[in-house]
Order: C-alpha cells, then sequence, then structure tokens
C-alpha cells in the first residue's frame, strides 16, 4: 500500500520546514553553544536511554489503544500491523505537516476509510482532552500564577475540548443516509462501556509521555519533580499542532522556554530539549524510515 505522495503540495512541506529550522536557529543563535555543547556531552547515558524506553512503551500503548479501537467497530487487524501503521503514520506526521500522517492510517484499509477517519477523530478528541485534564490539574498544582502566554491557549483548548465532546455526541444524535457519514457516525461514536479502557490507556500514554522528558532532564543532571516534567511535556505537546512538520521548532521553543520558566539556566534548558525532541521527533524519522523502506509500501 503506498500513501500517495502526489497529493501532498510540496510547497506547503518546504515552507513548514524553512519555518521550523528558522525557529530552531533563533533558538540556537541566542545562546553560547560552547555551553550548549558541553551540557550535551555530559549526558548521563542510562537515564538518557530510560527515556527512549518510556517513549517506545508510550508509542506500543498508543498502538494497544488504537487496536482496541479498531476492534470495537469490526476492523480487526493485528497487534503488529496495528503497530506498523501506527508508527508509520507518525513517520508521516514528522514529514507532512497538520498531522496529514493520520491520513495513512485510513488509506491502509480504504475499505474502512470512512469509519477510521471517525476512529482518529474520536482519538484525537480522547488525546486533547485528558492531556488538557492533566495540563490544568498540574499547572494549579505546580504554578501559583499560570503566565498569561500560558493561560490563553490552556482556555482555547478546555473549549476546543468542550467543543469536540459535544461533537461526539451531536453526531449521534444526527441521522444522514450519506454512506460516508454514517460509516464516519460509527467510528466516532462510543460506547459506554469503552470509555474506561479508553481513558486509562490514554492517562498511561501521557503519564509515559512525561517519564521521557523527566529521564531526559535527570540525564542532564537537572532533577525536575515528576509533576513539573507532566506539565512541561503535556503543555509542549499541544504545539505539535503548530503547522511545521509534528511541531518542530515550535516544540524546542516551548519545552525550553517552560523550563526556563522553572528557574533552568538557558543553555541547560535548551540542551534537554533538543535531547527529548531527538527521541520523540528524530528517531522517529530514522525507526520509521527504516520500517516505510522494507515493510511500510
Amino acid at each position: 500500500m503506498n500513501f500517495q505522495r502526489e497529493k501532498i503540495p510540496r510547497k506547503k512541506i518546504i515552507f513548514s520546514f524553512l519555518l521550523a529550522f528558522v525557529i530552531l536557529y533563533l533558538i540556537i543563535s541566542n545562546i553560547s553553544i560552547g555551553l550548549l555543547l558541553s551540557h550535551l556531552k555530559n549526558v548521563n547515558p542510562v537515564l538518557y536511554v530510560s527515556g527512549f524506553v518510556a517513549f517506545y512503551l508510550s508509542v506500543f500503548v498508543r498502538g494497544v489503544r488504537w487496536k482496541y479501537l479498531l476492534d470495537r467497530v469490526n476492523i480487526p487487524l493485528t497487534l503488529w500491523t496495528n503497530l506498523k501503521v501506527y508508527f508509520l503514520s507518525w513517520f508521516f506526521n514528522c514529514i507532512f505537516p497538520a498531522k496529514m500522517g493520520d491520513i495513512y492510517r485510513g488509506y491502509y484499509v480504504k475499505s474502512h476509510f470512512s469509519k477510521i477517519i471517525g476512529r482518529i477523530f474520536l482519538e484525537r478528541v480522547v488525546d486533547v482532552s485528558t492531556l488538557i485534564f492533566l495540563v490544568v490539574i498540574t499547572s494549579f498544582l505546580y504554578l501559583k500564577k499560570i503566565p498569561h502566554i500560558l493561560s490563553r491557549p490552556m482556555e482555547i483548548g478546555i473549549l476546543l475540548s468542550i467543543a469536540a465532546i459535544l461533537a461526539i455526541i451531536a453526531i449521534r444524535r444526527v441521522s444522514l443516509s450519506r454512506r460516508f457519514f454514517l460509516a464516519f457516525k460509527e467510528g466516532a461514536s462510543i460506547n459506554r462501556m469503552e470509555i474506561p479502557v479508553i481513558l486509562a490507556l490514554s492517562f498511561l500514554i501521557w503519564i509515559l509521555e512525561s517519564a521521557r522528558l523527566f529521564f531526559v532532564a535527570d540525564a542532564t543532571g537537572i532533577e525536575l519533580s515528576f509533576g513539573v516534567a507532566i506539565f512541561i511535556a503535556l503543555a509542549a505537546s499541544l504545539l505539535t499542532a503548530f503547522p511545521t512538520p509534528a511541531g518542530l521548532g515550535a516544540v524546542e521553543l516551548g519545552i525550553a522556554g517552560l523550563l526556563i520558566l522553572f528557574g533552568i539556566e538557558k543553555e541547560i534548558a535548551i540542551s534537554i530539549a533538543l535531547l527529548d525532541r531527538l527521541i520523540s521527533y528524530w528517531s522517529i524519522l530514522v525507526f520509521g524510515g527504516i520500517l516505510y523502506a522494507f515493510k511500510g509500501k
């Protein structure tokens, strides 16, 4: 199965990467490269590898959740196939802006395309809702006063989460005969009995994502409390929606900025951000490229 690259606007891809690298250049150009390199050289390899393990455990749990979601709408794929397709969709998300890689999951099983798009919509709603919930909780626990630069995006995120949940409820009540909408409606619907399992897996995913940043910071000699790591990792995750591939540039800026907000030295904060993205972005490009070359076609 070939992902239809000819339909992807190449100019937008090039522009999004240029924008990302401009942001990365602005970040690095305002610090001491010598200090940055010294921090990078002194990384604890055991703790850093622990960050890799936590991240790829979260990817595995995402694949398990995706299989659970598909099984509930009678699209039975093996766990390995779900993991492969999910990881390849992330690989494409690291190349194409606006999370266009998610469409790959629909193209993989074209006969259920509409239903899978509905499932992806449901998955995104659950992810964003649990993310916003955890960010709000940790922000009140670890920030005496939420900075204005963070409070507005959080307010927007809460409103969008509520709107998306209401949309799911509304979709279940709308009756249209169009085949695409009926399949999408089935995919976007959720049974009450499924909610505890999906939420449990979603919370586990975000805890593992936070553990990744916790271990990366610890590897550089910075002891963050796990609550602060949760807040920073999840708040930065919101920036993956920035119009660059997987939020490239914006996420690094967000992680570094939040670490500085918590009193971390600028060079150390940026080194943590770069090391974290080496795991959550660049490693996906490498491993995803290998997987696509051998098994993704």
